[in-house]
């Protein structure tokens, strides 16, 4: 089941874009050409990097790995408060696969869409970072969970929902919509938020001009430089302080890896947050805060306690 379909704990009616015609190709279409200007559009962005203005009690919220949960979207919505808090940044990223099948097939493009609504409602407030499952779909790379290759899902489900001829178009926006998305966000007091970091073993390969001059389709690619960024795994504090040196700040905040109880610190330099299970997470980041690992993790707050009623 999608996040539409599972109706255990939630009421997908309360989730923002409800007025999307999800089965409709032409609009799906439209949604992510939308997406995809507001994303290239974004205020700060320099390359692949946007350097978020700092503003007097304003704070950025950073989450961890979505996965088509749209139990702890809700969450994650309410908390941020977008609609009353005009100067606070709300941060998404990898959003799609959630293992949840409907006869093989996965439904996530509807969460996939639901965000790109999301930022083009909310503009330069809502960022979407790029991710190694997005960047997969992009690709076609295989991702094997639960026995099925969810790339294959994710196909078979556009298929379906739009027949073989119009998926191939839908599948084109949604492609050009996920090569806009950024890779990091670099916030004034020393704080960078990314999907991941290059494995340490990849250091050697690794590029960190890639976050001025900007992405090209090489560096999308297997083994080029974002496809680098959104992949790596534990990571180390002397390449954490490397790429720190090279970008201006001392903190990263990432997903990607396994989390089970929602955040793991990493080095003295990282930390990782997932928001996709029952013991997903989010952070609240003040602009105008300087921040440690020690301050940052203590700032930690968890999606279950967050009433959606």
């Amino acid at each position: 089941m999608s996040e539409d379909m599972n109706l255990r704990s939630y009421d997908p009616s309360q989730l923002l874009g409800n007025e999307i015609r999800f089965r409709d190709a032409e609009e799906m279409i439209g949604l992510f050409e939308k997406a995809t200007a507001a994303c290239r559009g974004q205020k700060g962005l320099k390359g692949s990097v946007i350097d978020v203005e700092a503003k007097n009690g304003a704070r950025l919220v950073m989450t961890g790995d979505l996965h088509d949960n749209g139990e702890n979207l809700l969450r994650i919505l309410k908390y941020a408060k977008l609609d009353k808090r005009q100067n606070d940044v709300l941060i998404l990223h990898e959003v799609v696969h959630g293992g949840n099948y409907m006869n093989d097939m996965d439904m996530s493009v509807r969460m996939l869409a639901r965000v790109a609504w999301l930022k083009i409602q909310y503009g330069d407030r809502l960022i979407v970072l790029q991710s190694n499952h997005e960047l997969a779909q992009r690709n076609g790379e295989g991702i094997l969970k639960a026995g099925l290759d969810q790339i294959e899902a994710f196909d078979l489900g556009l298929d379906y929902l739009y027949g073989e001829e119009d998926a191939k178009r839908v599948r084109e926006a949604i492609g050009k919509y996920i090569e806009g998305l950024p890779l990091a966000v670099r916030m004034g007091n020393g704080v960078m938020l990314s999907h991941s970091l290059p494995g340490p073993r990849k250091m050697k390969e690794f590029d960190p001009g890639i976050l001025e001059r900007g992405v090209t389709k090489a560096d999308l690619e297997p083994k080029g430089n974002a496809h680098l960024m959104v992949w790596g795994r534990r990571h180390r504090d002397e390449q954490m302080a490397e790429l720190g040196k090279a970008w201006g700040v001392h903190l990263f905040v990432m997903g990607h890896q396994n989390a089970d109880m929602g955040y793991e610190e990493e080095g003295e330099m990282g930390v990782f947050l997932a928001s996709n299970h029952e013991h997903g997470v989010l952070v609240p980041i003040e602009m105008d805060r300087v921040y440690d690992q020690q301050s940052l993790v203590e700032g930690i707050v968890r999606l279950a306690g967050i009433r959606l009623s």
